[in-house]
């Protein structure tokens, strides 16, 4: 059974004039609630920290701050460009540094409309590269969804390594920190070598990047599985995913009784990659993978 998706617009607008003073109220009433770290009664606690100060958050106030947290990746384009992890980390920061703040009322609206700039203004586009198994092309790349499968020939990890060296030469740490970045990352972008992953560009910090990336390669996969039954063997155990989630491997499973024994060792897991031949192509044409995989690249809501 193949997964539908919805399409809905983009370009919505994050917080308008109304949406921020409902924050504003909403972070003023949360800081006005805050309680003092002890370890007596039974309760739930969500300690804020930043910069050597921090401020304890207890039962229904902390469930606010979860509520605020949500509604602020929920605004505009937020959720596709940041991690929750990030959002919380600049919401905390906003609380921490506000809470010592004299007059909270006036206060507030200056730090909260600082927190908008800072997520609206984000625009740094970037590319990452999500490792696959069980996946094989015929040719450098063939553009599936929102991804582009790419085997990572040995010129384009070099390429990925200058990239990273120049990064780090660019940086502000110390030589000898630079030095040991270099050494460390280099061998580590060289193991990609040979592999095909998926790239994904959007505008996006690093770690929702990554995380819309997998979502769109798992995205890609159902259509991909729908097709594995017409185009394969059962018996080939096929099998697609991220790298670490498919792994063939030998299993012996021994077998005894008082005077005889029995070592059976079998091929098990996936026994052959999901080939992007010109065969398979075709056949996924025919069955309609290729006209759906062209829907994956509009904004989309799961339902």
């Amino acid at each position: 059974m193949m997964v539908l998706w919805c399409v809905r617009g983009s370009g919505e607008d994050a917080l308008n004039e109304q949406k921020q003073k409902s924050v504003i109220r909403q972070v003023i009433h949360i800081l006005n609630n805050t309680s003092e770290v002890t370890a007596e009664g039974e309760y739930k606690s969500k300690l804020l920290g930043y910069e050597g100060l921090a401020i304890n958050l207890v039962d229904g106030v902390a469930d606010e701050y979860e509520a605020l947290l949500g509604r602020l990746l929920s605004e505009g384009d937020w959720g596709e460009k940041f991690s929750e992890k990030y959002v919380d980390k600049v919401l905390r920061q906003l609380f921490v540094t506000l809470s010592v703040e004299e007059n909270l009322a006036e206060a507030a609206p200056e730090y909260v409309q600082d927190l908008v700039d800072q997520l609206d203004g984000y625009s740094r586009k970037q590319t990452t590269y999500v490792p696959l198994v069980g996946i094989q092309l015929y040719g450098d790349e063939f553009e599936f969804g929102q991804v582009t499968l790419e085997t990572m020939s040995e010129g384009k990890v070099e390429e990925l390594v200058i990239m990273m060296e120049n990064a780090v030469s660019s940086s502000k740490i110390a030589e000898e920190a630079k030095s040991q970045a270099i050494e460390w990352n280099r061998p580590m972008l060289k193991s990609l070598e040979g592999m095909v992953c998926a790239r994904f560009e959007a505008v996006a910090e690093p770690a929702r990047l990554r995380e819309r990336a997998e979502e769109e390669c798992r995205r890609c996969f159902e259509l991909l599985r729908y097709s594995i039954p017409t185009l394969y063997a059962k018996d080939f155990n096929l099998a697609i995913g991220l790298l670490g989630e498919v792994a063939p491997a030998q299993r012996l499973t021994p077998t005894f009784s008082t005077d005889a024994y029995d070592l059976n060792m079998k091929a098990v897991g996936p026994l052959m990659p999901f080939e992007f031949n010109p065969r398979n192509i075709e056949v996924m044409e025919q069955l309609g993978i290729l006209e759906v995989s062209t829907l994956l690249k509009k904004p989309h809501t799961h339902t």
